[in-house]
């Protein structure tokens, strides 16, 4: 795989380094880890907010449940 900034260089007239060409891997996978890992960060932090929100309609249902029990009594 010839990445961009290899093909400049050559283009440049710079000498062909697989050296570089390995590092520029290096360097996109290591891009690629950190965005994938920010991507399940991200989606986890989204599960939690639906998880609160879950709780919260318990919550809020179990008083609602409570309250009409409780009135229809008197």
């Amino acid at each position: 795989m010839c990445n961009i900034r290899t093909r400049k260089k050559v283009q440049d007239g710079e000498k062909w380094n697989p050296e570089d060409e390995e590092e520029e891997m290096e360097l996109f996978m290591e891009a690629r880890k950190l965005q994938t890992q920010k991507d399940e960060d991200k989606r986890v932090a989204n599960m939690q907010k639906i998880t609160g929100y879950i709780f919260m309609a318990l919550v809020l249902a179990t008083i609602a449940l409570i309250m009409i029990v409780y009135f229809s009594g008197r």
